[in-house]
């Protein structure tokens, strides 16, 4: 007899909990506005490029170069390590 109410508990706490969550969602619906109005201004594109972007590419890329160089040195310095095991005292 125990089982079946523990059942029925069940249930209707799992019917509580979805009737509670789409109660929820129908309140939500009835809240949002139907139309939204916003002021929408057209802005012209502005023209960003310049005759010297070349030279900024070519400049970002040597950089870029020297520092994956760089890094690639001190990668290679850095393997070199090795792990030693330390006597553990007490």
């Amino acid at each position: 007899m125990s089982k079946v109410i523990m059942w029925v508990a069940i249930v209707a706490i799992v019917a509580a909990g979805g009737w509670y969550f789409w109660k929820q969602s129908q309140m939500s619906v009835a809240t949002t506005p139907v139309a939204q109005t916003t002021s929408e201004t057209t802005q012209k594109p502005q023209n960003t490029a310049s005759a010297s972007s070349d030279s900024n590419l070519s400049a970002d890329l040597n950089s870029i170069d020297t520092q994956l160089q760089a890094a690639s040195a001190e990668s290679s310095s850095a393997g070199s390590f090795s792990d030693k095991p330390v006597a553990q005292t007490q």
